[in-house]
């Protein structure tokens, strides 16, 4: 059936002679007939006369049939079968050009209709020894074989927004999470130090160790942890080591397990309850009558909780006090005290604009004069020399004082202080009356700090710096996850973790070291085994911090990269396998468009599927949000697919 053109009424014309008066095509003619014949399209061209046409009429022939496809509209066309295609539904937009249509059908592998679409417009098209024939991208859709090819040709147009497998139009969706819950984990870590010094059992020495920290008000506190560290007395009479908040839970000697029965412990306590948000406060007492009691690397909480939390900017500044903990050494029956702690702090690799500084106060400190000596960085040192000494990431002392005040206060700005500093893991250690294993204090010497009512008047550094750009982008969410090391005890040990795919950005990543004695440790990560890149290593006695800044450009942030962490004692004192790794990443609270749908419903079940599979691993979100668009006419969106005609004869 030949195809008509729908235009005014009784005009009964072929499709072919009205797309090319649209179009302004004419076919090559011969000089000596231009005058007699007038063109108004292919079907009217008689077969003796194309017959006798060059073989480069063909281009021009196979060039106007793809224009014209190109050109001519559904709602043009007068035809029954096309006709039927629009009231069954398979033709929805009339104002689709023939090849349109044709790149829908192909696009939703409806190919036995493109095929019947393309004989019933182009059957009556060309005399019966031409052949014709249509593909898009290489994908055939119509043919008519005879005759056989003698001479060919072939036109191209290039057809954006559209490709096979693909809607042409629909509906696209995104989601995001305005609010969500999270599982977190927060690590309270107690830094090495002490010293309750020598006595006996009725008058040992003591240390009472004060630590504050906050808590954000509004966590929901599920589970806490304690793993306790320390070096103290195992026998004699029983005393009450750890008060938490103000005797909310209280646990004694006897209920620590002394790790294979030395003074060196290590236990880890269940203390649900006990922590709660807002302002907290651990009091621990630590004796040891023959030795010194104190704190050794491992010893912190973990508390685990579910926040509800929203969307947030993130920006590139820190700023920071780490405050030293309150700490009275108290002297027993022998008449000795000295107190001392360690506090590590962290500075990343790519850091600008640092400022650091510095307050360190004492209380009873003793001005000692007689001639003692101690086993120092570097020989034998007089006592009275040392009464306080202060170091600052080295083997030397950064500050001493031979004669300090009772309650001596020592500042320290940023460029006292920035010559000493280093990228990753910083530490500060304040001796006062003591070093070492000697002491020679009396009374009641104390490392000052209470942050929650005093904090101008504490002991604390004081970190300032910025970054190149915001850790993360906004609207991400920060995930921290945790890896012990496992395996059993040794002076060396290694684990790996991967960051999960759903990670955008790494934050920070941290190593928790857990020893029963420790002397010199050194940590190393790389992205491979064994890691070479050192990050941190002791710098003076007893300067090894629980907690350990592992920088990230020595890791991968590639969930498929294993990031390899190993931690080293050189005296070979093991290292336990509760040793952990704390890594953090962000994931993004939101997706964006991807595919196309057939309805608005299809696409929103998508985007929320997409979301669950980002951040539902992580989060659970409350507050969902969908956005949808309906795609039209967007030429962008797919493609562009191949369209081509051939013509031979």
């Amino acid at each position: 059936m030949a195809v008509r053109y729908r235009k005014g009424s009784g005009n009964n014309v072929s499709w072919s002679f009205f797309c090319l008066q649209k179009k302004g095509f004419f076919f090559t003619v011969d000089a000596l007939l231009a005058a007699s014949i007038l063109l108004g399209g292919l079907i009217i061209l008689s077969s003796n006369y194309i017959s006798t046409q060059p073989t480069i009429h063909l281009n021009y022939l196979s060039q106007d049939i793809i224009n014209c496809l190109d050109t001519l509209k559904i709602n043009e066309l007068n035809n029954s079968y096309v006709d039927g295609l629009i009231a069954n539904g398979n033709i929805t937009d009339t104002n689709n050009s023939i090849l349109q249509q044709v790149g829908e059908f192909w696009a939703a592998e409806k190919f036995e209709i493109a095929r019947m679409f393309m004989g019933n417009i182009t059957e009556d098209i060309l005399p019966d020894r031409y052949g014709f024939g249509m593909w898009i991208s290489e994908d055939l859709i119509y043919q008519r074989d005879n005759p056989p090819p003698s001479s060919r040709s072939s036109a191209r147009k290039l057809i954006s927004g559209i490709e096979k497998k693909k809607p042409v139009k629909g509906f696209i969706s995104k989601a995001r999470a305005n609010n969500f819950i999270k599982v977190g984990t927060e690590v309270i870590s107690f830094s090495p130090e002490g010293a309750g010094w020598e006595g006996d059992f009725s008058n040992p020495g003591e240390v009472v160790i004060q630590k504050y920290f906050e808590l954000p008000a509004n966590i929901n506190v599920t589970n806490s942890t304690f793993y306790v560290s320390l070096h103290m007395e195992d026998d004699g009479p029983d005393w009450q080591v750890i008060n938490i908040n103000n005797g909310l839970c209280t646990i004694n000697r006897d209920q620590i397990d002394f790790f294979g029965g030395e003074e060196g412990t290590f236990d880890i306590i269940n203390i649900a309850g006990c922590i709660h948000n807002g302002t907290n406060k651990v009091t621990l007492r630590l004796r040891n009558p023959g030795y010194n009691g104190h704190i050794h690397p491992g010893m912190l909480i973990k508390v685990d909780y579910n926040i509800n939390e929203s969307t947030q900017t993130y920006n590139n500044t820190f700023s920071k006090r780490y405050y030293f903990d309150n700490l009275t050494s108290n002297e027993g029956s022998t008449h000795q005290s000295g107190a001392w702690a360690s506090l590590p702090f962290y500075i990343p690799e790519d850091a600008v604009n640092i400022s650091v500084s510095m307050r360190i106060a004492g209380k009873n400190i003793r001005n000692y004069t007689g001639s003692g000596t101690f086993s120092s960085w570097s020989g034998w040192k007089y006592m009275r020399d040392y009464d306080y000494i202060l170091f600052v990431n080295g083997g030397s002392p950064f500050a001493s004082s031979a004669n300090p005040a009772a309650n001596p206060v020592y500042s320290y700005n940023s460029s006292q202080i920035s010559s000493k500093l280093v990228d990753g893991t910083n530490v500060v250690s304040v001796y006062f009356n003591n070093y070492g294993d000697s002491s020679w204090g009396g009374g009641h010497p104390q490392i000052y700090s209470d942050p929650i009512n005093y904090p101008n008047n504490s002991s604390y550094v004081e970190v300032n710096y910025s970054l190149p750009q915001a850790v993360a982008p906004y609207g991400s969410i920060k995930i921290t996850h945790f890896k012990e090391f496992g395996g059993s005890a040794n002076w060396l040990k290694e684990t790996s973790f991967k960051f999960p795919q759903q990670a955008i950005e790494m934050g920070d990543v941290f190593t928790h070291i857990v020893q029963q004695y420790s002397y010199i440790v050194d940590v190393r990560a790389d992205t491979y085994t064994p890691p070479s890149h050192l990050v941190f290593t002791s710098p003076s006695s007893r300067a090894v911090p629980t907690t350990v800044f592992i920088p990230g450009s020595v890791l991968d942030l590639s969930s498929t990269a294993n990031n390899y962490v190993r931690v080293s004692d050189r005296n070979y004192n093991e290292i336990l396998p509760e040793t952990s790794v704390e890594y953090s990443f962000y994931v993004p609270s939101f997706v964006g468009y991807r595919n196309v749908f057939a309805t608005q419903n299809e696409a929103e079940t998508d985007a929320l599927s997409r979301l669950n599979q980002t951040v539902g691993v992580f989060v659970s979100a409350e507050n969902l949000v969908v956005e949808s668009s309906e795609m039209r006419d967007v030429p962008t969106m797919w493609g562009p697919a191949v369209m081509e005609v051939r013509v031979w004869h």
